[in-house]
């Protein structure tokens, strides 16, 4: 059904995890018993078209769903996946009675409660499949875990709060938006990637909010977007902010973060623009 790099990483991705596959960011992902197995733990969105090569709907959908996953490369990951192959999904995805059915996989990180493990959510999409249509359900979905600071006060003393009481690392993405701006998709994804690991707050450095620029300046912040980590509770005295001296973009970002946490994450190709 798909050509290029979809059909071409077919071999590839049977024998890789779904973090593993050496694929371009924007790449259709393609999928099979052995590699969709860690769709029931996935920590990011995943939307999955279950279909058929001899399928003229599924035909149909190919150019559309080569589109939705260029469009969504840092905010979901996009597979086919062939239903005529041996095996079949993990039961917890469900089993696919037509085709083309476009299944979303989505986290649900402990309901939402500092602590719990990451569980996940499947839905089924059945509107028209239309790049503009796909990609809204795909956002409506990606859960959204940053927290806001909007000024120097309240919000930020709560985080400093939140921060304290989990014992967390942070990381402070320093934007101008103002406050009624939605959050980047590309920090909602990574902070269902980071839950319980990590706390992200974007502080936004608008006009209208003359705390979060003393926040900034408090920071060394100077030019937006800037990034900045803050150590947890277990990290050792001497532990020092630290910041993000490249472009963000979303590699960078994921392996900066995964930093702060102490945790070994190499970011793979699918992460790189």
């Amino acid at each position: 059904m798909f050509s290029g790099t979809a059909a071409a990483a077919s071999a590839a991705s049977s024998s890789a995890g779904l973090e593993k596959t050496s694929l371009a960011a924007g790449d259709v992902r393609v999928l099979d018993a052995r590699s969709g197995a860690g769709l029931a733990t996935a920590d990011d969105l995943w939307l999955v078209a279950f279909c058929t090569p001899w399928c003229a709907f599924c035909q149909q959908l190919s150019p559309v769903w080569e589109d939705l996953a260029r469009e969504l490369r840092h905010e979901a990951s996009v597979a086919w996946w062939d239903v005529d192959q041996p095996g079949g999904p993990p039961t917890a995805i469900g089993r696919v009675a037509v085709t083309p059915t476009i299944r979303a996989v989505a986290p649900f990180p402990g309901g939402g409660r500092m602590g719990m493990p990451v569980a996940i959510s499947v839905s089924d999409y059945e509107g028209a499949r239309e790049l503009t249509n796909l990609s809204a359900f795909a956002r409506s979905l990606i859960p959204d875990l940053v927290e806001r600071v909007v000024d120097g006060d309240a919000s930020w003393a709560s985080f400093e709060a939140k921060r304290t009481g989990t014992g967390l690392p942070a990381a402070l993405v320093f934007t101008p938006k103002a406050a009624d701006a939605p959050t980047p998709p590309m920090l909602r994804k990574l902070s269902a990637i980071f839950f319980g690991e990590l706390l992200i707050a974007e502080v936004r450095v608008h006009a209208a909010a003359t705390g979060t620029h003393e926040l900034a300046a408090r920071f060394g912040v100077a030019s937006f977007p800037a990034v900045v980590s803050l150590p947890g509770a277990t990290a050792g005295a001497g532990a020092a902010p630290a910041r993000l001296e490249q472009r963000p973009t979303f590699a960078r970002l994921r392996a900066f973060m995964a930093n702060a946490t102490l945790k070994d994450e190499a970011p793979t190709l699918k992460d790189e623009i």
